[in-house]
């Protein structure tokens, strides 16, 4: 036994060594699943305990400048590869990607832990974004020659179409105590929702023929390219554009909502003297209240893109294809810039079983994530599960959850 664990480990890196570099098949199809959901304060971690307390200082010191985020995605896709190994790549999908973001603002959390300041004015926005679309890509990758060695690149068109997208949506609160001792609060709402078909009266069925019509005459295209070069035998070094767009989505069936609530009370002073108000004299109101809500249905166009990345990574393999570790670091562009960055260590034994296990901050969300893929040649199963949140620490809580599943059937 004691000799037998030594000549399987040895196998194994010796098989590493040839089988990483050869296609694990040559025609492939199959799919992914994967969904996740986050926030940046509520943990599993904080269900876990013997008694519960709820400290609104607490809250309010934690979310005043942040606020309270929530991030979700989901995403489902087929695909069909073609591998000849380093000369050619290619394959083409056809998938569904949903992602929503919101953000509760912090001076809210400040408002209800302080109670309320004289004179100060508590407002802030509440911020949502979100889009659904069908995405049908293909990709392309090769090695090109060049007077200082081959760089692998690869080239990715998606036809992206767009289901649900909202539109800088607008939402804005006020609340303020006066010291003559009047109370303002004031809620104003703008939520455009653009569809592929109107939404009015959807609960009665739609026209199947204008719907796919729509879908495929609303879509914008856009082009990510990665290149990747081997800069000594243990480092590479790569760049990406992803999503670079070349036409944008188009959408013209919107529902509105528009809302607006306030309410304006007048002086406890002038309270006390409307009790003292002799029979017979008119009475004021104490409180003054606004309140209007619509939904409409109308057209309006609107353009619109998904958001552009440009990203450097590396590639460090001190022992071969056994270990490789892979740092990144990147910008985003979607209404304002962002930064993106990862670090990711893999561990590849025999091409048969590959382990992963990574931090990355991606659309605006931190990941933590374990990655486990069983290859057995004509069937490839990859599964990952990680916890994920807008902040860092909270990350690692449980404050958002994500899993996927990947198969891969060929030979």
């Amino acid at each position: 036994m004691k000799k037998l664990l030594p000549t399987v480990a040895l196998f194994l890196i010796l098989a590493s060594s040839w089988a990483a570099d050869a296609p694990r098949r040559f025609f492939e199809t199959g799919f992914d699943l994967g969904v996740a959901a986050s926030n940046n304060y509520i943990g599993l971690t904080d269900f876990f305990q013997e008694t519960l307390v709820i400290d609104l200082d607490q809250i309010a010191a934690d979310l005043s400048k942040p606020g309270f985020r929530l991030s979700g995605g989901a995403d489902a896709a087929w695909l069909m590869n073609l591998n000849l190994g380093k000369t050619l790549q290619m394959g083409v999908f056809f998938g569904l990607q949903g992602t929503t973001y919101g953000n509760v603002p912090g001076s809210l959390f400040e408002l209800i832990a302080e109670g309320n300041t004289l004179d100060k004015a508590y407002t802030g926005d509440f911020l949502m974004w979100g889009d659904l679309n069908v995405e049908l890509g293909a990709h392309v990758g090769t090695r090109i020659p060049t007077p200082v060695g081959p760089i692998t690149v690869d080239f990715k068109p998606v036809y992206y179409m767009p289901l649900i997208h909202i539109d800088n949506p607008t939402t804005t609160y006020l609340f303020e105590t006066r010291s003559d001792g009047t109370v303002v609060a004031s809620l104003n709402a703008t939520v455009p929702i653009y569809s592929v078909v109107s939404l009015e009266g959807i609960d009665s069925g739609i026209n199947t023929n204008e719907a796919i019509s729509n879908l495929f005459g609303s879509g914008g295209l856009d082009l990510s390219v990665t290149g990747e070069y081997q800069l000594f035998p243990v480092l590479a070094v790569g760049a990406s554009l992803k999503q670079i767009p070349i036409v944008p989505a188009r959408l013209s069936n919107r529902a509105l909502m528009t809302a607006t609530y306030s309410v304006e009370t007048q002086s406890v002073l002038d309270g006390v003297s409307l009790g003292e108000e002799e029979e017979g004299e008119e009475e004021t109101e104490m409180f003054t209240t606004t309140e209007e809500s619509d939904f409409t249905y109308d057209s309006s166009n609107v353009s619109f893109v998904r958001p552009f990345k440009i990203g450097l990574h590396a590639g460090y393999t001190p022992f071969g294809k056994l270990l490789t570790v892979t740092p990144s670091l990147g910008l985003g562009v979607y209404n304002s810039v962002f930064m993106e960055c990862g670090l990711e260590g893999k561990l590849n034994l025999a091409n048969i079983l590959i382990l992963s296990l990574g931090t990355q901050y991606e659309d605006l969300a931190w990941s933590q994530q374990l990655r486990m893929i069983f290859n057995l040649r004509v069937l490839e199963l990859n599964l990952f599960v990680g916890a994920q949140s807008p902040s860092f620490l909270k990350s690692f809580t449980g404050a958002g959850l994500g899993a996927g599943l990947g198969v891969r059937m060929g030979f």
